[in-house]
């Protein structure tokens, strides 16, 4: 009987330790799926977080004069802000308007032309975004962009041909930025149409076009 009891004892004790030992593996691999599981998720969250995405965007005024015969005449610039430093986003298209300039726009400017500097903010027309607008009228006018932005500070650069005859003392050249369209979502800068003193068209000899 003794001996019954004995043999009854060991083998409860070896469930026991069996019981333990399976518990304690399925508590190991619970614990290190756990543990895969979040390092994925915080890879993901990492990557989330660094996207790039659209931050912000307004627009610059510039309040020079502006000689009539004139070319490629900087009106306004937009700048668009893109925060984060991973998967990079696209301008797809920006909108304008003449708002401001003298009437009839079509005869005092043509030529609608957008550039693009990157993260300089200094003008200048080296690279071009879409295509030249030849006729200016009143109505909102589009260019398709298709451009890549970079990390921080985008600008984009508004110009236009002024033509020879176009109105004077004072005449008036001006523009605002009406939509800035990233994917399928269309944004609004902070100040679409800049305040300040627009462009007033002086009166000019000179007999060729002139760059500022």
């Amino acid at each position: 009987m003794a001996r019954k009891n004995l043999r009854q004892h060991t083998a409860l004790k070896t469930k026991l330790r069996l019981t333990f030992i399976a518990t304690m593996t399925a508590i190991t691999g619970l614990v290190v799926l756990l543990i895969v599981v979040f390092n994925m998720t915080q890879k993901e969250e990492g990557k989330a977080s660094t996207a790039m995405s659209f931050k912000q965007a307004t627009t610059i005024q510039d309040t020079s004069g502006v000689l009539r015969g004139s070319i490629n005449q900087k009106v306004i610039g937009v700048m668009v802000e893109a925060s984060g430093k991973g998967t990079p986003v696209k301008v797809n298209s920006l909108t304008f308007s003449a708002t401001g300039t003298s009437l009839p726009i079509n005869q005092n400017i043509e030529n609608a032309r957008l550039w693009y500097t990157g993260n300089d903010p200094e003008f200048s027309i080296q690279q071009t975004v879409g295509t030249t607008i030849q006729t200016i009228t009143d109505k909102p006018f589009v260019f398709s962009a298709n451009q890549t932005l970079l990390p921080g500070k985008n600008f984009f650069w508004l110009t236009f041909d002024v033509l020879a005859d176009a109105a004077a003392t004072p005449g008036i050249v001006d523009a605002a930025c009406k939509e800035i369209r990233i994917g399928a979502i269309s944004y609004l800068p902070t100040v679409g149409d800049p305040m300040g003193k627009r462009y007033r068209i002086k009166s000019s000899n000179l007999g060729h076009r002139k760059r500022w």
